[in-house]
């Protein structure tokens, strides 16, 4: 029996626009036609689905599913079959018994609540005889009577300044969830990540960039009745900075999302505002790597929004990205949010995704003071635009690991484009943070960035 893709997503609980994700990756195959030339499904695109949503709810990645799927390729086999089955069992075996253990670091943590009241604080680890393996250290504390799991990261030890009860990185399990989201889809939204004492060092920091703009400033408003700037900025050295990066949570949450398996560096940080009484334009969608001269998997952006805001108007991510194609960079030129930076490239002009927004599968939320988008620098992605009268401002934090490399970026910028108004200042002896695209590289292409020194460690710390 034929359905369409409508009647698949409720059958087998998958989104429609993640079943058209899966299918542009190739993990589902590409459904036939009907004569009317509408995608049409039948009982085996369920259970396929519902295998892929099964094991994914249990942690598996999409890469493990698509191996999963090909033992029963046609030309396999047996003794490889068997091989690729043993392995995927072993880690099945793994997952069993990282389960056990949370459950007894479950009981444990019960067993200190009993009968309420106040206790000295006590903290025991668990996890810990493989270094590689989830660490989580549980701290009952006195001072609220309660216990909580102060952090679950691969050999990484935490420190949360305020009780984060809410924190997705303190709960059970989620880490390695999270690591392996941010891996496949190059996009985490983690709610209530961030307290109140973390929140105002945030705003610290954004009010210090707002009164020390750089030679970097890019006004992107539409007309002189909006107000929509970004600025982009190095300010490791800047006390409130410092401060930022020494003792809030921030490289740790990047660390996580990393798989605990890299150091983590300070990339820079970047500022938006847009307000006006009519509005705001949107942000085009646009890549990071494409204004850069790095590249790796080990690149993050975590965009922390400092003003309440409704879905419509938050920074929204498409899905996968980070893993297709490198576009041409956008110039934010109002009227055409595709014009590109380079005018002669071989990197193909930005998809309009606006035009055609089902086609793409978009991730974004409601956002809050205290929420966090993560996302890879190598993902499309876009702001909406304000309603009239709202304020949205933001700052994004960057990290990378030991796996970014130089890349080439020789591409002549258009010269009304932010990589040209940066070349040109820095030529005239400003300071401009940054690692962008047509500078020269400061170490041999292919070699990787943290050991040119150019970035502070960050996580563990490094002077």
């Amino acid at each position: 029996m034929a359905f369409t893709i409508g009647v698949l997503a409720e059958r087998s609980g998958v989104k429609i626009e993640t079943i058209r994700y899966y299918e542009r990756i190739d993990l589902i195959l590409r459904p036939p036609r009907s004569a009317g030339g509408r995608r049409v499904y039948g009982d085996e695109d369920v259970k396929r689905l519902r295998f892929v949503r099964r094991s994914r709810e249990l942690g598996f990645s999409l890469d493990d599913i698509r191996a999963m799927f090909g033992l029963a390729a046609p030309g396999r086999s047996c003794g490889e079959v068997r091989s690729l089955t043993l392995a995927h069992a072993a880690r099945i075996r793994e997952k069993i018994d990282d389960l056990r253990r949370m459950e007894e670091l479950l009981t444990n943590t019960a067993a200190l609540c009993e009968g309420g009241g106040r206790r000295p604080a006590r903290y025991w680890t668990c996890w810990d005889s493989n270094p590689r393996r989830s660490r989580a250290v549980v701290r009952h504390d006195s001072a609220f009577a309660t216990a909580r799991i102060i952090c679950i990261l691969p050999g990484i030890k935490l420190r949360f300044p305020t009780p984060r009860q809410g924190c997705p990185f303190m709960r059970a399990g989620q880490t390695t969830y999270h690591a392996r989201a941010f891996a496949d889809d190059g996009v985490v939204v983690l709610k209530q990540a961030l307290g109140s004492e973390t929140m105002k060092r945030v705003e610290a920091a954004y009010d210090w960039s707002c009164a020390h703009l750089s030679a970097a400033l890019q006004d992107f408003a539409a007309d002189s009745n909006e107000r929509f700037i970004a600025d982009t900025g190095y300010s490791i050295r800047e006390p409130v900075y410092l401060d930022l990066m020494r003792e809030t949570e921030l490289p740790d949450i990047a660390a996580g999302l990393f798989g605990g398996e890299s150091d983590v560096w300070y990339l820079g940080e970047q500022i938006f505002h847009k307000e006006g009484p009519r509005g705001t334009r949107r942000t085009p969608w646009h890549q990071d790597t494409s204004y850069m001269n790095i590249l790796g998997r080990q690149m993050t952006a975590l965009w922390i929004p400092l003003d309440p805001l409704p879905r419509e108007c938050s920074l929204e991510v498409v899905r996968g990205s980070h893993a297709g194609v490198t576009y041409n960079g956008s110039r934010f030129e109002p009227g055409d949010d595709t014009a590109p930076v380079y005018m002669d490239s071989a990197l193909p002009r930005l998809p309009d995704i606006e035009s055609d927004r089902s086609a793409w599968d978009i991730v974004g939320d409601a956002m809050a003071p205290g929420d966090i988008l993560a996302f890879h620098l190598g993902c499309l992605h876009g702001g909406g635009a304000t309603h009239p009268g709202m304020r949205r401002r933001s700052l994004t934090v960057r990290f990378i690991g030991d796996d970014v490399v130089w890349v080439e970026r020789a591409d002549k910028p258009h010269p009304n484009s932010s990589i040209a108004r940066r070349a040109k200042a820095r030529a005239s002896g400003k300071a401009v943070a940054g690692a962008s695209a047509g500078e020269a590289a400061p170490a041999p292409l292919g070699e990787r960035v943290c050991l040119s020194n150019k970035y502070l460690r960050v996580r563990p710390w490094g002077d």
